[in-house]
């Protein structure tokens, strides 16, 4: 399994993160794109459109609640500081966060 070391710039928080959720995440992107049109390298991207910014909050918050993993490993996965996913979660719609959940479920995890 291939590790890296993640470090936030803000508190200096280290973790080491492991390639398989690289995996689980661009299936969730993927998803999410096809939820909402959108393509997920735009998903990933950093781009601000609305239309993308609520799909990739979608998958933050998927992230966060059903894979259970913290705002830093998530910001690592994502290229963002764990602030922004902090924002993200806290402002995602609950119905595109259910709905993605709900197609996402298949390969999830179970909880």
């Amino acid at each position: 399994m291939n590790e890296s070391i993640c470090v936030c710039h803000r508190c200096g928080y280290e973790n080491v993160l492991y390639s398989v959720t690289d995996d689980l995440v661009a299936r969730i992107a993927r998803t999410a794109g096809a939820l909402w049109a959108v393509d997920p390298d735009t998903i990933l991207s950093r781009s601000q459109r609305k239309r993308v910014v609520a799909a990739r909050a979608a998958v933050c918050a998927v992230m966060r609640n059903e894979l259970g993993m913290t705002y830093p490993d998530i910001g690592a996965t994502l290229g963002r500081d764990h602030t922004t996913i902090m924002h993200a979660v806290r402002t995602c719609d609950p119905d595109m966060m259910v709905q993605l959940a709900e197609a996402c479920a298949e390969f999830l995890p179970a909880s």
